[in-house]
């Protein structure tokens, strides 16, 4: 493979790995868990989840697709944008493994309320206090989740400002990237610190556009090879 044509594959690689990262996300957090969790009302989800285990059970190795295909992800974005900046790349790199991470433990919390459910040695407890326990464990991956997005929106913010400077990918996907890291970052807040504000999910459509929109140039048009080449020359 020539020094033109590894890079080239390496973005259409890391194009394909992010449209199923926002495939995969999508399906768990809006079908699987948007589609049985009924807000504030433990037994209702307890229902739901109970008579959808399957559809539930996809969703969290949904989750685990997701987590492993950043972690890919997180590696080719470095080898992309080295070029760009070395350091701020590696930077970069490890703020998404660091969101991976936590998400990948944020995983199990999905599906502990089957566990709570319909694990053995729970007897003791009565059918609404399993529920409440259940509900509890959503609960609390809502709020692992959100400490993850932060993670992710620094990172974002890191990708657009690398983007932006490299020459070999449009500048304004960079930018717009940049703005998909605030709105993560705003998100987080209004979920974990500023409670009394709340932007969701409308905080969330520049990330559709701008994820999207980096996904897909990926995939078809790559980076102009030429100008990588020189950026990783001098």
């Amino acid at each position: 493979m020539t020094g033109l044509s590894a890079p080239r594959l390496q973005a259409r690689v890391a194009g394909a790995l992010y449209l199923a990262i926002m495939i995969s996300a999508f399906f768990a957090e809006a079908v699987a868990r948007g589609g049985l969790v009924v807000s504030g009302d433990a037994a209702a989800t307890a229902q739901r989840i109970l008579g959808s285990q399957s559809l539930y059970r996809l969703g969290g190795g949904a989750d685990l697709i997701t987590v492993a295909c950043d972690i890919a992800l997180a590696g080719l974005f470095y080898l992309l944008l080295k070029p760009a900046g070395p350091t701020l790349a590696l930077v970069m790199a490890f703020f998404r493994l660091a969101y991976a991470a936590i998400f990948g433990v944020v995983a199990i919390l999905h599906f502990a309320p089957l566990a709570v459910l319909t694990g053995k040695g729970l007897e003791a407890l009565s059918t609404p206090q399993l529920q409440a326990i259940a509900y509890l464990m959503l609960n609390l991956h809502t709020l692992g989740y959100n400490v993850a997005l932060a993670l992710f929106g620094v990172h974002c913010l890191l990708l657009g400002a690398l983007i932006a400077r490299a020459h070999f990918l449009p500048a304004q996907l960079g930018w717009l990237m940049a703005l998909v890291g605030a709105c993560y970052l705003v998100n987080s807040a209004t979920h974990l610190v500023f409670t009394r504000f709340d932007f969701f999910p409308w905080i969330l459509l520049p990330g559709l556009i701008g994820e999207g929109g980096l996904a897909l140039w990926l995939l078809v048009f790559a980076i102009d090879p030429v100008k990588w080449l020189e950026r990783a020359s001098a």
